[in-house]
């Protein structure tokens, strides 16, 4: 063809077949995300599962309803090791589904439970320390000593 004469249509049609050839990997990229909006979701569903596992059971313990099992105890502590394994990767993946442009569904909310597992699997030696935590553990006795707490109990 000739480059003067169709030049126009030419252009249009050489940019047709770039975002033909683009618009295929950019939507096997937004399926990708969206199968992984997916999976961020059964993860937060298998959470809040292992967490009614361990809330019914410590409650169990506390009201002496359940006898108190360190093997129940360590076999609750290895489901939340286990849905945390993945957790790195997963979080690599995230990061890249964003950099790459999406607002990814769930996202916040894998991210604060995965500091909360973080959290529920860090020794309480290691947790509990720290400056900012003496000082409230300090306050909080002189509120306790000055019957500024409320008193709780459970139900």
């Amino acid at each position: 063809m000739s480059s003067q004469k169709f030049g126009v249509v030419e252009n249009r049609v050489s940019a047709y077949r770039r975002e033909a050839e683009g618009w295929k990997s950019d939507h096997d990229l937004a399926m990708r995300c969206m199968d992984f909006e997916s999976l961020l979701q059964s993860g937060l569903s298998s959470l809040e599962a292992i967490h009614s596992i361990d809330e019914k059971w410590r409650l169990g313990v506390r009201s002496g309803k359940t006898q108190y099992d360190s093997e129940d105890e360590q076999a609750i502590t290895s489901l939340y090791e286990c849905w945390s394994s993945p957790r790195e990767r997963v979080s690599r993946e995230l990061v890249e589904f964003e950099t790459a442009g999406f607002v990814v569904e769930y996202a916040s909310d894998f991210r604060a439970a995965c500091r909360e597992v973080a959290g529920i699997l860090t020794d309480d030696r290691e947790f509990f320390k720290g400056d900012a935590l003496i000082s409230s553990c300090d306050n909080a006795i002189d509120a306790h000593g000055e019957n500024k707490c409320e008193r709780w109990q459970a139900s």
